[in-house]
C-alpha cells in the first residue's frame, strides 16, 4: 500500500464525549488510509479501557475478586455500549463477549486483553468502512523489552496485504513469550508504522491547537485564561528535551523509531483541521525570535541535602549517590553542590506513590556514602523550570542572563541553578512561584 501519511488518535479523541467528532472527520477525509486508535480513555469520572485492563487483569487477576471482576466487565459493557449508540454502530454483543469470555478464565485473560483494547477501534472501523489490523501481528518486543526491528518490515508487510482503509488499535504489543504486552501510549505502534511504510507524515490529531510553549495547566491558571503560544515548528531533539519533563503531545520515546529523514510529526486539531499546529522535523533555521521553543514546568520537587565536611575532596560521592538511586528506581534532578554539601531533587509525586518515603531517601543518601560524618536535610518543596531550544547551545550565556534578570525584575528569588545541555537551562523556584515564574518567562519570551 503506498501511504504518505499515518495518522493516530490518542486516548481522549476516542472517549466517549468525542469519538464521534473523530468518526466523522475519518469519513470526511477518505485519503487517510492507515489509522492508529487508541481504545477510550477515562471522562468525567468514568474509567477508560486501559485502566480497566491494568488494573484486573494485566498480570493481576489472581489478585482480583469475582466481584471486582464484575464491576470491570460491567464498567468495559458500558463503554462499549456508548460508543456504539454514539457511532450509530449496533450489533457489538458478540465481540464483547468474546473479550469478556477470554478475560474471565486465567488461561486465556492475557489475550482478552488485546480483544478488550479492541472493541471501540473495531466500531470505528465498521462506522468509516475499514479493516482492522491488531497490532500484534507486527509490534514484537525482544527480551530486554525493546522493539524488535523486525516489525517495522512485518508492519509494512501486513499493511500491504489488506486493501483499503485500515484501524489499528494501539496500545499492544506481542513480548518474545508470545503474551499481550500493554503498553503507555499508542505513539509506539504509529511510528512503527510509519517507518515500516516510509511515511512522509505521522499526523498525531488532538484536542489542542499543537504543542504549547507552556504547560496551559500552569499558564492558565486563576484569573489568567489566556492560553501558551503554540510551538509552530520544533525538532527531534528539542522535543525529546520538553518530553523529558513532561512536555509535548507525542511519547518522545516513540520517536527513535521514525526515521527523521523521511519522517515529520505533525500535531493537529481535531477541531480546526486547516490550522497549523505544531510541526517537528529533523532541522529548523532557528533565528533569534526562534532560539527557544518552550518553557517545561513541574513539580513539586523535595530537595534533599547532603552536608558532609570535605565532601568537595571525596572523589565518586555524586556518582554512589547516582547509582544507589538507580539501584532503588527513584528518579531525581542533580542540583547544585558546593563546599562540603550537594543538593538532590526527588518528585514529591513519587513519593506518594511509592512506600519508600522521605526517611528511606534519606537512608538512601547516607548509605551511599559510607564511612563518612554526614546529615541529610529536608528543604521545603520547589518546582523546576527548563528552557529548551537551539539557542542555548550557542547563546547559553545571553539567554541565562536574561531569564534571571526577568526573575528578578518579577521579585522572584530563591532561584536555584541545576544544569544547562546544548538544548536547555534548568532551575528551580519555590514551588508556590512556579506559576508567576513559568508565566513571567512565557509572556517575555513570547508575547515582548
Amino acid at each position: 500500500m503506498n501511504c504518505e501519511t499515518v495518522v493516530k488518535f490518542g486516548r481522549s479523541e476516542t472517549a466517549f464525549p468525542y469519538l464521534e467528532k473523530t468518526a466523522k472527520m475519518l469519513l470526511e477525509q477518505p485519503e487517510q488510509k492507515v489509522i492508529v486508535l487508541s481504545p477510550p480513555g477515562g471522562h468525567n469520572g468514568q474509567v477508560g479501557v486501559i485502566d480497566l485492563l491494568q488494573k484486573y487483569f494485566n498480570g493481576n487477576y489472581q489478585q482480583a475478586s469475582r466481584g471486582q471482576r464484575n464491576i470491570a466487565f460491567s464498567l468495559l459493557e458500558d463503554i462499549v455500549r456508548s460508543s456504539s449508540a454514539a457511532l450509530g454502530v449496533p450489533d457489538y454483543q458478540k465481540d464483547l463477549t468474546t473479550a469478556i469470555t477470554l478475560l474471565d478464565n486465567p488461561k486465556t485473560s492475557n489475550w482478552g486483553i488485546e480483544e478488550a483494547g479492541c472493541l471501540v477501534p473495531s466500531l470505528v472501523a465498521r462506522k468509516i468502512g475499514a479493516q482492522v489490523l491488531k497490532p500484534t501481528e507486527f509490534l514484537q518486543f525482544d527480551q530486554d523489552q525493546n522493539v524488535d526491528p523486525a516489525s517495522y518490515e512485518l508492519a509494512a508487510s501486513r499493511i500491504d496485504k489488506l486493501q483499503g482503509r485500515v484501524v489499528i488499535p494501539g496500545f499492544f504489543g506481542r513480548s518474545f513469550d508470545g503474551r499481550i504486552r500493554i503498553m503507555n501510549t499508542s505513539d509506539t505502534a504509529a511510528a512503527v508504522l510509519a517507518r515500516g511504510l516510509g511515511a512522509k507524515s505521522l499526523d498525531v490529531w488532538t484536542w489542542h491547537e499543537g504543542i504549547y510553549a507552556a504547560n496551559p495547566s500552569l499558564y492558565s491558571s486563576g484569573v489568567n485564561r489566556d492560553k501558551p503560544v503554540v510551538i509552530p515548528e520544533l525538532t527531534y531533539a528539542e522535543l525529546a528535551e520538553l518530553g523529558e519533563r513532561g512536555m509535548g503531545a507525542i511519547d518522545p520515546a516513540s520517536l527513535r523509531h521514525l526515521d527523521p529523514k523521511v519522517t515529520q510529526v505533525h500535531i493537529r486539531n481535531i477541531s480546526d483541521s486547516l490550522g497549523k499546529g505544531t510541526i517537528i522535523t529533523r532541522f529548523r533555521e532557528a533565528t533569534n525570535k526562534t532560539d527557544i521553543v518552550g518553557l517545561a514546568s513541574d513539580g513539586p520537587y523535595t530537595p534533599f541535602v547532603i552536608n558532609m565536611a570535605g565532601m568537595e575532596d571525596v572523589v565518586g560521592v555524586g556518582a554512589s549517590i547516582a547509582e544507589a538511586f538507580g539501584f532503588l528506581g527513584i528518579p531525581y534532578q542533580r542540583g547544585t553542590s558546593g563546599k562540603g554539601y550537594g543538593r538532590y531533587y526527588v518528585s514529591d509525586k513519587f513519593i506518594k506513590e511509592s512506600t519508600t518515603g522521605h526517611g528511606a531517601i534519606e537512608d538512601c543518601i547516607l548509605n551511599a556514602v559510607p564511612g563518612f560524618e554526614k546529615s541529610v536535610k529536608v528543604e521545603p518543596e520547589v518546582g523546576l523550570l527548563s528552557v529548551v531550544g537551539q539557542g542555548m547551545k550557542d547563546r547559553s550565556s545571553y539567554y541565562i542572563g536574561r531569564l534571571m534578570s526577568w526573575l528578578d525584575e518579577a521579585e522572584l528569588r530563591q532561584v536555584q541553578v541545576l544544569d544547562n545541555t546544548s538544548l536547555s537551562f534548568s532551575f528551580t523556584v519555590p514551588f508556590g512561584e512556579l506559576t508567576r515564574a513559568t508565566r513571567t518567562l512565557h509572556d517575555r519570551f513570547f508575547r515582548d
